[in-house]
C-alpha cells in the first residue's frame, strides 16, 4: 500500500467475493453434446492424418510443413537461434495458415483446431465436471499482468466468442441453463478496449460518433474516407484499430487481411497495408502519439497508471523490455477495471435467485434468468453496466460505454 493504492482495496475485496460466488455457482454442461463433439474431433483428426501423411504435433514434421512446404517465414527463434513453435509463434502461424488457400495449410489449421478444441473443451470439460453436472472454475482476480482476471480448471476465459470454424463454433452451446424455466443471457461491452484508446487519443469527433451509438469500426472507416480520402471497408478499419491497440506490424496485418478480405478488393500486400496505415494515421493523428507516450512512461517511470490509480509494472525481471505493450495494457487493463466495477454493482443491485450472474469472460457477463422475467431484467442489467462514463481530464470529452445483449450461444 506504499504507492497510494489503499483506496483500491474495498473494490478488490468486493470483486474477490463476487468471483468466489461465481466459482461456487458454476455452469451446467451438456455432457452428451461433449461426448458427441469429442468423437467428431477424433474422426476429423484421423481423416486429416490420412490425407497429409505426417503428424502436425511433431515439431520436425511441423517445421518441414510450415517452413519448407508452405514457405512461411520464421516468426520467432529459440535462444539457440532455431525456429520456435511455441504458443506465441503458433498463434501467428495459425493466422498465416488461415490466410492461405493451400489445402495443406487448411488441413494443418483444422487438425490443430480440432486437437485443441477436444483437449480444452469437449474431452476437457468432461474431465472437470462436478457430480451435479456443473463446471466450477477457479477464478484468479490477479491472474494477468494487465489486471484482467483469469480462471482455470476449466479456463472459461478461453470460450470462443464467435467463430465460423467447425471445431470451435459449437463451444458455447456446451453450456446450458439449469432447467427449462431458465435461459442463459449474455451482456457484452462493445469495443471496450477501443473506447479506452479513444480516451487517450482524445479524438473528439470519433468520441461523439461512438457515444451516439455509431459502430466503432464503421465510424473509423467513414472518417478515414472523410479525412484521408481513402475508401476502406469496415473489416480493414477494424484491423487498423487492432493494429494500434495490440501493436500489430505490417507483416502480421498482411496475413490477417489475406484471411478474410473479399476477393473483389484484391489480395492484401505490404504496399496496400502501408497505404491503409498511412491513411489511418493521417485520419487519426492522436492514436500513435498516445501509444508512444505510454511506452515512454513505462520506460521512464517503470509503470503506467490506469484511470483507477492501479499500476501496471514494467520494471520487474518478467516485464523488462515489454514497454511496447504499455498502450495495450492501458486499454485492456482500463477496460478490466470497468468490468470489475460493473460486476460488483450488478451483483449488489440485481443478482437474486430469479436472475443470477454465472460467468465473467473478459468484457462479458453471463446470467441465468427465469424466462418469464427476461423482459424485466435485461434493461436493468444493461443500465447497471452502462452506468459508467470516463474522461481523463476536465477539458476532454467523456467516453460512454455501450452494452450489447443476446441469448447465450447465438
Amino acid at each position: 500500500m506504499g504507492q497510494g493504492l489503499r483506496h483500491l482495496w474495498p473494490t478488490e475485496a468486493d470483486s474477490i467475493r463476487a468471483f468466489i460466488k461465481l466459482g461456487q455457482r458454476g455452469l451446467k454442461v451438456d455432457l452428451p453434446r461433449c461426448e458427441e463433439l469429442a468423437a467428431k474431433a477424433h474422426e476429423e483428426m484421423f481423416a486429416i492424418l490420412d490425407r497429409i501423411g505426417f503428424n502436425p504435433k511433431s515439431k520436425l514434421d511441423l517445421e518441414k510443413a510450415l517452413l519448407v512446404d508452405l514457405e512461411l517465414p520464421v516468426v520467432e527463434k529459440t535462444k539457440n537461434g532455431n525456429p520456435s513453435f511455441n504458443k506465441k509463434a503458433m498463434a501467428e502461424y495459425d493466422v498465416m495458415l488461415d490466410a492461405l488457400g493451400n489445402p495443406l495449410a487448411q488441413d494443418i489449421l483444422a487438425y490443430r483446431g480440432w486437437q485443441q478444441a477436444d483437449s480444452f473443451y469437449y474431452t476437457g470439460y468432461q474431465n472437470m465436471v462436478s457430480p451435479d453436472g456443473r463446471v466450477r472454475p477457479n477464478y484468479k482476480p490477479t491472474g494477468t499482468r494487465t489486471g484482467r482476471p483469469s480462471c482455470e480448471q476449466p479456463n472459461l476465459q478461453q470460450i470462443p466468442r464467435r467463430s465460423d470454424k467447425p471445431w470451435s463454433g459449437p463451444v458455447k452451446s456446451l453450456f446450458i441453463p439449469t432447467d427449462e424455466e431458465h435461459i442463459l443471457w449474455t451482456f457484452d461491452y462493445a469495443a471496450l478496449e477501443f473506447r479506452f484508446a479513444l480516451l487517450y487519443a482524445n479524438d473528439v469527433e470519433l468520441i461523439e460518433r461512438v457515444n451516439n451509438g455509431e459502430d466503432f469500426h464503421q465510424a473509423t472507416a467513414s472518417m478515414i474516407k472523410e479525412r484521408a480520402g481513402l475508401e476502406v471497408t469496415r473489416y480493414d478499419a477494424k484491423q487498423m484499430n487492432f493494429a494500434i491497440v495490440y501493436g500489430a506490424g505490417v507483416a502480421k496485418l498482411v496475413y490477417m487481411m489475406k484471411a478474410t478480405r473479399d476477393k473483389s478488393t484484391g489480395i492484401a500486400t505490404e504496399e496496400s497495408v502501408r497505404e491503409l496505415l498511412d491513411a489511418y494515421n493521417a485520419a487519426f493523428p492522436g492514436f500513435r502519439p498516445a501509444s508512444y507516450r505510454a511506452q515512454e512512461t513505462a520506460k521512464n517511470r517503470g509503470y503506467i497508471r490506469y484511470w483507477t490509480g492501479r499500476h501496471r509494472h514494467f520494471n520487474s525481471i518478467w516485464n523488462k523490455g515489454q514497454e511496447h505493450k504499455a498502450f495495450n495494457s492501458a486499454c485492456q487493463g482500463g477496460g478490466a477495471e470497468v468490468v470489475k466495477r460493473a460486476m460488483i454493482q450488478c451483483m449488489k443491485k440485481i443478482d437474486n435467485p430469479q436472475c443470477k450472474m454465472v460467468l465473467q469472460v473478459h468484457d462479458e457477463l453471463a446470467w441465468e434468468i427465469r424466462k418469464d422475467k427476461l423482459e424485466y431484467y435485461i434493461p436493468r442489467i444493461r443500465e447497471c453496466m452502462e452506468d459508467f462514463k470516463l474522461q481523463l481530464h476536465s477539458n476532454t470529452p467523456f467516453v460512454k460505454f455501450h452494452v450489447e445483449d443476446k441469448e447465450w450461444a447465438t
